[in-house]
C-alpha cells in the first residue's frame, strides 16, 4: 500500500506515559469504545474528515493490523446505542433490554429482568443500552 509523501502526524515528544496506552485510554470509556474496551469503533465518515497524514498513518496501521497473523476476521456488526433509564423505555425497547413489565402483587406496574423474573426496585435510576438513531448517519459525505 503506497501513499503520497506529506508531512508526518506529530507523535507524543517525551517518554512513554504508561506502558499500555491504548490500554490505558480505552480504560476510560471514549466515544467509540465498547462496553467491555475491547473494540473500538471508528466511524469511516469522522476519519475521513481528519488531515491526509493521519488518515495515511491510519491507513498504514490497518493495513499491517489485517495482515497480522493472516487470519480470517469475522464480520462485526455495529449498532449505535445509548444508555437510558428503565422508566423511560417503552414496549420494544424494554423487550430489547430484556426487560418486560408486569403487575406486582399490590397491583402496581413492576419491570422485571426477563432472565431472572428479578424487580428492578428503581426502574429511573436504572440505566441500560438500547438501539439509537445513528448520530453520523445524516452527516454529509467529504468531498
Amino acid at each position: 500500500m503506497t501513499h503520497p509523501t506529506s508531512m508526518p502526524v506529530p507523535g507524543h515528544q517525551g517518554p512513554p506515559a504508561s506502558a499500555a496506552p491504548l490500554r490505558q485510554l480505552f480504560s476510560q470509556n471514549p466515544a467509540g469504545v465498547s462496553v467491555d474496551g475491547n473494540y473500538v469503533v471508528l466511524p469511516a465518515i469522522l476519519l475521513e474528515r481528519m488531515p491526509l497524514p493521519f488518515q495515511q498513518q491510519l491507513a498504514t496501521a490497518l493495513a499491517a493490523l489485517q495482515t497480522e497473523g493472516q487470519q480470517r476476521w469475522p464480520i462485526y456488526k455495529v449498532t449505535p446505542q445509548r444508555y437510558l433509564a428503565v422508566s423511560e423505555l417503552f414496549d420494544s425497547k424494554l423487550a430489547e433490554a430484556g426487560i418486560y413489565t408486569d403487575l406486582g402483587d399490590d397491583g402496581e406496574l413492576v419491570h422485571r429482568w426477563r432472565s431472572t423474573g428479578e424487580i428492578i426496585e428503581h426502574p429511573d435510576q436504572e440505566q441500560v443500552l438500547v438501539s439509537c438513531p445513528d448520530p453520523l448517519q445524516d452527516s454529509p459525505a467529504p468531498q
